[in-house]
């Protein structure tokens, strides 16, 4: 074989890979109408077939290559202001995006090292664990009673999710 035929070879390979790469993480992106399906599977290799709007393209592929894509969790904190103080409580509102390839669940909310729930009085709404989807943004909003804190305190805020991250902001109450 000829090294042009050797590099057509692995150039259609190659492109074949990174279709299948492709079709698998544009989906977790919010891309619909990709399928994916696995046949054909031997001890070496597995036979894929993505299809995306009635278009299909089959690969075979090494086994468990599927498995090596990395999905991710990334939460964005858009904003965290005192959206209102009233004579018992400061609102404060977080706005969050899940900006990572995998939907996750705000499961805690610490404020200055303690969690949400050891605060008398405190809450959150919408109630915790809340889920959020890939792309998707929620607004919380804490209840802090205004006899655990002071005016001009800085309040370290800590948004923890089912993943074991942490996504810290912080405030400055008025």
């Amino acid at each position: 074989m000829s090294t042009m035929g050797s590099a057509a070879i692995c150039f259609t390979i190659s492109l074949f890979i990174f279709l299948i790469g492709l079709a698998l993480i544009l989906p977790a992106l919010g891309y619909p109408g990709i399928t994916i399906s696995t046949s054909n599977t031997t001890s070496n290799t597995e036979v894929v077939t993505i299809t995306r709007n009635g278009e299909t393209i089959t690969a075979t592929i090494p086994k468990g290559y599927k498995e090596n894509l990395r999905l991710y969790e990334r939460l964005n904190i858009m904003s965290a202001y005192v959206e209102k103080a009233t004579s018992q409580y400061y609102e404060i509102a977080i706005e969050v995006k899940n900006k990572g390839s995998i939907d996750t669940a705000i499961d805690d909310v610490y404020v200055n090292n303690k969690k949400l729930e050891e605060i008398p009085h405190a809450k959150c709404s919408p109630q915790l664990p809340i889920q959020v989807k890939v792309n998707q943004s929620i607004k919380l909003i804490l209840s802090l009673p205004k006899t655990q804190f002071k005016p001009g305190q800085v309040i370290q805020i800590i948004i923890h999710t089912s993943n074991k991250e942490q996504y810290p902001t912080q405030v400055t109450l008025p």
